[in-house]
Order: structure tokens, then C-alpha cells, then sequence
């Protein structure tokens, strides 16, 4: 009986614990572990445990918010940044359009300026140069007041040799009267210079080179303010006769007492044709002739034309002739200077307001 009880014992201790073990359920970050064992721990640990847990995954779960805030921010603050260096950028190339237009407007005012300077100076020099032909202008009428004094001095002189010598040529018949005008006793022909090489001819008189001569020893003919007056010239260069004149009134129909008989060069329409005859006298070929003719300057008041009617005459009595005119300086406002050289048969002038002689042929 007793062996019974004991094995009863034994079957029931044996079946007790199946009967009170239970499944343990342990619960870690969301997951449950059933290892179909009973804790062994109490539950105070248990809580604990859990606790801790619960705990630490808060402190992650706030410190990836955080960091998830931090990393929001930080992507404000660089959006934020990156719209401020667009702001900027923006500035800067307004800013650099402003100064690349304001630098394109100063190298425009550069060059305005620097053409106003050239326009400047290129004025500068023109009123110098108007201010120097002002002065040579001033100094010339000075020069045309003195001249015109002793043009009118020289006339009248003139006129009184007139009045001498008409007296004695009233003596004369006619035929010795034309024939005296080209002996050796005419009043109007220059010779013998004290420059052996140059013949200086004065107002209303006239000079002849015939270079076959023996006793022609001057080569040039030479005027000194040629002003309303013409200087002609008639030439043979094949035959080597040459004669100029100093032409000063254009018409002799106001001459008295004969005046034009005495000093017909200084008449336009009696000068051409009294040194035709003198070339022709001196044994020129008529087809050889040719002209030069110089001045014819407007000197005087704006009312007095005889520059032009000297010109004018000239012209006329020449082509009346059938003298071809080669070469011509007339006009303008200045005084000239007149050389002739026979040798080379060359032709130089000089106006007043110029330093040198020109070639004019």
C-alpha cells in the first residue's frame, strides 16, 4: 500500500510541474520571443527591462526627430542661402551690365572729347593763320597807300617830261615823229642797268634783249610791285628776241599832248602793238611770237576796275594780233613781283605775301 502511494506521489510530482509550467512571453523592441520555457525572473526585472527599452527607443525616436529637424533647418538655411547668392548674383550682374554701360559711354565721351580737341586745334591753327593773313593784308594796303603816293608823284613827273618834250616833237613832221619813237632817243626804253644782268622796268616803260646783240649784256627783265598793272611779255625764243612791258591805264583816249606817243606802254591798247613792232624792228619772226602776261591785282577801291579792264584790254589787243598768250598770272588781291629769264626762257613770280619766287613756266 505504501508502494502505491508513492508511486502515486511520484506520478503526481512528475505531473505538477507540466501542469503549472507556463509559456513566458518576453517582448524586446516589438518582437516576442516563446522559448515555451516560465521566466525565471520576476516580474520586476521584467518591467524593468522593458522599461529600459522603451526608453532608449524614445531617445532614438526623439533624437532622429531631432536630427530630422536639424537636417530640415540646415535645408532651409541652404535654400535660403542659395536664393541669397541668386539675389546677389543678380545684383552683381546688373551691377556689371550698369558699369560696362557707363564704361561704354565714357569711351564715347573719351572720343567726343578727343574730337573736340582735334576740332579744337585744327581751329586753333586756322585762326593763327587767318589772324598771320590779317597782319600780311594789314601790311599790304600800308604798302598800297605808299605806292599809290608814288604812282601819282611818278605821273605827275611824267607829265611834266611831256610837256617838255611835246614841244620839241611839235617841231617834227610826222614821218620823223613815228620814226623817232624807235631810234635810240625813246624816253620809254630802259638800258644800260647797273645790274649788268637784270633790266628793273618802271611804270610805263619797256625793255628789249636780242641776245645775238654784242652789246646786250643783261639776260633777265625784272618788275617790282606789279600791282593793277600788266606786265607783258612778247617773245621769239628761235630768233632769241625778247621785250616786256609795265602796262599801267588800259585805254590811251584820255591821254593829252601826246602822251600816248611818248610812252605808249604805258596804255594797254598801244602797248601790245608798239613791242610787236620793236621784236619785229629787231628781226623776230612774227609766227614765233608768243605771250606772257602778269598782274592785274585789285589793289585799289572796290569802284576802280582797271585791274580788270587792263586784263580785259590786254586780252583783246593780243588776240587782235594774233598773239597766242602761253602762260598767265592775273589777278587776286596781292602785288607782284615779276622775273624773266631770257636763257632759259622761264618765267618766275613772287606775290607779296610769299617768302620765294614760283615757277610759273
Amino acid at each position: 500500500m505504501k508502494n502505491e502511494k508513492v508511486n502515486k506521489e511520484k506520478k503526481l510530482g512528475e505531473s505538477e510541474p507540466t501542469k503549472a509550467s507556463e509559456s513566458t512571453e518576453v517582448k524586446i523592441t516589438g518582437l516576442v520571443v516563446n522559448n515555451g520555457i516560465k521566466s525565471q525572473f520576476p516580474d520586476t526585472k521584467r518591467s524593468s527591462s522593458l522599461e529600459r527599452v522603451e526608453n532608449f527607443n524614445k531617445n532614438q525616436h526623439k533624437k532622429l526627430k531631432q536630427r530630422e529637424l536639424l537636417l530640415k533647418q540646415r535645408e532651409i538655411n541652404i535654400e535660403y542661402k542659395i536664393k541669397h547668392l541668386e539675389d546677389q548674383f543678380k545684383i552683381l550682374e546688373k551691377e556689371r551690365k550698369e558699369v560696362k554701360e557707363l564704361l561704354y559711354e565714357t569711351n564715347n565721351k573719351d572720343k567726343d572729347i578727343t574730337n573736340r580737341l582735334l576740332v579744337l586745334e585744327r581751329v586753333s591753327r586756322q585762326i593763327e593763320q587767318r589772324e598771320r593773313s590779317l597782319k600780311l593784308k594789314e601790311e599790304q594796303l600800308e604798302k598800297r597807300l605808299v605806292k599809290m603816293e608814288q604812282y601819282s608823284k611818278n605821273m605827275l613827273q611824267q607829265e611834266l617830261q611831256i610837256k617838255n618834250i611835246s614841244k620839241e616833237l611839235d617841231n617834227l613832221d610826222e614821218t620823223e615823229r613815228v620814226f623817232s619813237l624807235y631810234e635810240e632817243r625813246r624816253m620809254d626804253q630802259v638800258k644800260n642797268p647797273k645790274n649788268k644782268k637784270e633790266l628793273t622796268i618802271k611804270i610805263g616803260y619797256y625793255s628789249l634783249i636780242h641776245s645775238f646783240d654784242q652789246n646786250t649784256t643783261a639776260t633777265k627783265f625784272r618788275i617790282k610791285g606789279l600791282g593793277s598793272g600788266i606786265g607783258l611779255i612778247l617773245r621769239d625764243p628761235k630768233n632769241h628776241v625778247f621785250a616786256m612791258s609795265h602796262i599801267s591805264l588800259p585805254s590811251s583816249l584820255a591821254s593829252k599832248q601826246g602822251y600816248h606817243l611818248l610812252f605808249p606802254h604805258t596804255f594797254a591798247d598801244t602797248s601790245a602793238k608798239d613791242l610787236l613792232n620793236n621784236l619785229l624792228y629787231n628781226g623776230a619772226n612774227r609766227v614765233n611770237i608768243k605771250a606772257f602776261i602778269v598782274g592785274g591785282a585789285k589793289i585799289f577801291l572796290d569802284y576802280d576796275m582797271t585791274y580788270q579792264e587792263n586784263i580785259d584790254t590786254v586780252k583783246k589787243e593780243l588776240q587782235s594780233l594774233k598773239i597766242e598768250i602761253e602762260a598767265e598770272d592775273v589777278g587776286g588781291l596781292s602785288e607782284r613781283s615779276v622775273i624773266y629769264d631770257t636763257i632759259n626762257d622761264s618765267l618766275f613770280v613772287k606775290k607779296s605775301w610769299e617768302f620765294q619766287y614760283r615757277k610759273i613756266v
